[in-house]
């Protein structure tokens, strides 16, 4: 090979190999300030509203549709917002929503509503500290 094409390689190969790594870097800084900002609306707008409906919570839940309506796109919203943060979220926001009554939960005998209660309050807390220190 002459020397004019080596030069013609080495800037190709250069070229892509620099698009490339371009490339990558600018996806990974992409998913990173996504987790961020996923875990700044569960810090700032989805534990608020979760920490709300907890205070409302009675027994026996009798939510009107509305309420229904309500809890379950903020159940969804933190659902979507716990897979975007990443596993950790992910995990805290399946136990919160797991562990919040759903209609079927009408038993007139039921004794462990303060347990539920203080476990929802406990879990909201939880990942409330641990989004404090992955932000801060």
């Amino acid at each position: 090979m002459t020397e004019t094409w080596t030069s013609l390689l080495a800037a190709l190969v250069g070229a892509i190999v620099g698009g490339a790594a371009s490339l990558a870097g600018t996806v990974l800084v992409n998913k990173m300030q996504m987790t961020t900002n996923a875990r700044i609306r569960l810090y700032d707008e989805l534990l608020p509203k979760l920490e709300q409906a907890a205070d409302r919570m009675q027994y026996p839940p009798t939510p009107t549709p509305f309420e229904q309506e309500e809890r379950l796109a903020a159940v969804l919203a933190m659902r979507r917002a716990g897979a975007i943060a990443g596993r950790h979220e992910r995990k805290a926001v399946n136990r919160l929503v797991l562990l919040f009554p759903g209609p079927e939960w009408v038993n007139p005998g039921h004794e462990s509503f303060p347990a539920k209660h203080e476990a929802i309050r406990t879990e909201i807390r939880a990942l409330s500290d641990y989004l404090v220190a992955k932000l801060g």
